[in-house]
């Protein structure tokens, strides 16, 4: 009964909720989309070097030294060329495109903090909020175990099992969840919520939070407003722009109390997320602040429940498990579909396959569904992809044959 009511993983009063044991599988996704908005940021900067980040532009570094804090890192401090600017935008998005994928992970996460960080302290009079917080989640990101899912160094570590043992089983996806020490997590997700409670903490003193009036001022300054806010405040009611100040403030209130409450979990955690993507989705519809939202939502990811994304995952898969396929031979392209699923996703019960000899030589297998049934060719690789995740996004790309074939 206590269980139930104060769950381990939601009681911030049990040492198992800080020294325990998490699945990992939110964060594979946290790095996935934080390195996907970091490779826009890069490519964001690359027409800005000359004017922002070299000596030809309004901050040359003579003048920086002047006018920055004494003691500051930035790798950009030896760049003062256009040229070499961009070239270091361009390895920043190339490192984070390592990231995404997930090769040396803790290597390339290392890396894209140190030069997200040199980014920054080049020139601090162009950062936002954003900016901050993109840079804090990247300082986390290295402490946690970003390539645990979804990562070609998950990928390698079960290539390299099976070539030590032999055995596909080595090769699989593993049925039960990864897990990791939970702490540095804990300390990721105190960060966001100290985000909230100052955030909220700081509007609270404004006479124009307390009225109601501060989105009625907000979307008056036209540099920071879309086509949409702009539109907004021509007709919107007095009272509705009130309305949306008062739901801004309930939101950074109340966030914290229900992500972080030990009882009435997980369903209080969900409805303050939802509360909170009502809120980033709002601002990003009306505001032109760059990356805010998509940082703070990004953010999220933190805080949730693995089990929600399963959830998710199962909902984008095409095809119903269980399937089976013929033991690969050779150089097959079975060998890299059963190292991306489970056992109990796609099992090897039958015997090896005779090759067709009408058929080419990627389309000379044969997949069994749940039901017994056969199937080849294009047929075959839709069913094998719909156990994958996202397939139901892109599992339809494979009536073309030149995709098989590669």
């Amino acid at each position: 009964m206590v269980k139930r009511l104060f769950p381990p993983c939601y009681n911030f009063f049990s040492p198992r909720y800080w020294f325990g044991q998490i699945d990992s599988r939110p964060l594979a996704v946290f790095r996935v989309l934080l390195a996907a908005l970091f490779i826009k940021d890069a490519l964001f900067h690359l027409p800005l070097a000359l004017w922002f980040y070299s000596d030809a532009g309004l901050l040359p570094r003579t003048l920086l030294e002047t006018l920055a804090r004494a003691y500051r890192f930035s790798l950009m401090d030896a760049l003062p060329t256009a040229g070499m600017a961009t070239a270091f935008f361009v390895l920043y998005g190339l490192v984070n495109l390592l990231l995404l994928v997930g090769w040396r992970t803790r290597l390339m996460s290392v890396l894209s903090f140190v030069m997200l960080l040199s980014i920054h302290e080049r020139n601090v009079w162009v950062l936002s909020g954003a900016d901050t917080t993109m840079r804090v989640l990247s300082f986390w990101g290295m402490f946690l175990p970003l390539g645990d899912y979804y990562s070609l160094d998950a990928l390698g570590r079960r290539w390299t099992g099976y070539g030590r043992t032999r055995r596909s089983d080595d090769l699989r996806v593993p049925e039960a969840p990864r897990t990791t020490f939970a702490f540095p997590l804990r300390l990721a997700q105190m960060q966001v919520g100290i985000i909230y409670v100052l955030t909220f903490v700081l509007k609270l003193p404004g006479d124009a939070w307390r009225s109601g009036d501060a989105l009625h001022y907000a979307l008056q300054l036209q540099t920071l407003t879309l086509p949409t806010g702009d539109w907004l405040f021509l007709h919107a009611p007095a009272w509705l722009l009130r309305v949306g100040t008062f739901f801004a403030l309930l939101v950074e209130g109340a966030f914290v109390p229900l992500v972080l409450l030990p009882i009435g979990q997980p369903y209080l955690r969900l409805s303050g997320l939802l509360l909170g993507v009502m809120l980033h989705v709002g601002i990003g519809v009306l505001m032109a602040i760059q990356d805010f939202s998509l940082v703070m939502l990004i953010s999220y990811l933190l805080l949730c429940d693995a089990r929600w994304l399963a959830w998710l995952e199962n909902k984008l898969r095409r095809a119903a498990t269980p399937l089976s396929i013929a033991q690969p031979t050779g150089d097959s392209p079975l060998w890299a579909l059963l190292a991306v699923t489970r056992a109990s996703e796609i099992a090897v019960s039958a015997p090896p396959d005779s090759e067709t000899p009408s058929a080419a030589p990627y389309d000379a297998w044969r997949i069994y569904d749940q039901h017994g049934v056969a199937h080849s060719g294009a047929a075959a690789w839709r069913l094998a992809a719909g156990v994958v995740p996202l397939s139901r996004l892109w599992g339809g790309l494979l009536r073309l044959r030149g995709l098989r074939w590669a």
